[in-house]
């Protein structure tokens, strides 16, 4: 790989850690998926904390994030969404566990983050993705509140455009795990805060924060 390009990657790297809120980790839905035919829509609002192994922290706002899903089968449902309005995500939700109190799944999805920048006289860009591989569970307290935890990995990969030249660099694999609450105040309406950690391999901890407002189609309990 060119030189400049070792040279402008942590930078801008970093900033997509820390401006574009990073792999977006919170999932904002129940393992229990909503009903077939249905639409859920969504907004959340979000704040992310890195901390680094030497012990410096940072903590940052992000843009609102924009969610949508969509109920395929009783035990299959897909959500999309725009990451704090500078990326996108896709992701597909089985449910193969369901019952009165504990409902298990699996909820696969990816990430991407486009940024341009600038470098003398030519522009570029750097584009950073995440694979998601979370399972989550739910722990049904009645009709209208369902307690969670997730727990899995994300993988991280990216590529850095400067002019001509292309270097490409992999985060590897990174743990996650997830703490949250779905409280369906109505038949239409749930209010969903979610914290989630990420443990890179560099022994940095990155930590998200949010509260998710949905609306639409709900899980029938």
């Amino acid at each position: 790989m060119d030189i400049k390009l070792r040279r402008l990657m942590p930078g801008f790297v970093g900033a997509a850690l820390l401006l574009l809120g990073c792999p977006n980790p919170n999932l904002y839905t129940t393992p229990r998926t909503i009903q077939p035919g249905r639409f859920q829509q969504g907004v959340a609002f979000e704040t992310f904390s890195y901390q680094q192994r030497d012990g410096d922290r940072a903590t940052l706002p992000a843009l609102p994030t924009m969610m949508a899903r969509y109920g395929i089968s009783d035990q299959i449902d897909i959500g999309g969404r725009i990451t704090a309005l500078t990326g996108f995500g896709l992701d597909l939700k089985w449910n193969f566990l369901r019952s009165q109190t504990l409902d298990l799944a699996a909820d696969p999805g990816f990430q991407v983050y486009p940024i341009g920048f600038s470098s003398g006289d030519s522009g570029g860009a750097v584009a950073v993705g995440y694979v998601n591989f979370p399972l989550v569970a739910g722990l049904n307290l009645g009709q209208h509140v369902t307690l969670l935890a997730s727990a899995g990995f994300t993988w991280g990969f990216g590529s850095v455009t400067d002019g001509d030249r292309v270097g490409s660099f992999a985060s590897g694999a990174i743990g996650r795990f997830g703490v949250g609450g779905n409280f369906r105040l109505s038949q239409s309406f749930a209010l969903h805060p979610e914290v989630t950690v990420l443990t890179p391999a560099d022994g940095s901890v990155i930590t998200s924060f949010g509260i998710g407002l949905l609306l639409g189609g709900m899980p029938q309990h």
